[in-house]
């Protein structure tokens, strides 16, 4: 496998696959990387990632703006900025923009989701 950069401006925002109300750009697919997966989400003011697991996969995301609550089990993590979180897998969380502008987030999946 050879070795891969790429410049996020280079990808074009696009919907996520399965949660209205959210953009994402996958930016280390799991084709390139069979180790982990690196998408960057955006969340639009008043949406939210509703609750859901990753039954074989941990998710690590790092918030880079925006504001709002995450939820690890019922446990709620108010974020801003410089955030990271770790969910490993079976473990059910969820995130809701309670701020005033988009939350972008950087999520890392290993092993990548589909």
């Amino acid at each position: 496998m050879a070795a891969n950069a790429v410049n996020e401006n280079d990808i074009p925002w696009g919907p996520h696959p399965r949660y209205e109300g959210l953009q994402m750009k996958v930016l280390v697919p799991g084709a390139v990387n069979p180790a982990l997966n690196v998408s960057r989400v955006r969340v639009e003011v008043g949406k939210q990632i509703p609750p859901h697991v990753h039954a074989a996969s941990s998710e690590t995301f790092y918030i880079l703006r925006g504001t709002g609550v995450c939820y690890l089990g019922d446990t709620p993590v108010p974020f801003g900025p410089g955030f990271c979180f770790y969910a490993p897998p079976g473990h059910e969380h969820r995130l809701e923009n309670t701020g005033a502008e988009p939350v972008e987030i950087l999520a890392v999946f290993a092993p990548p989701v589909a």
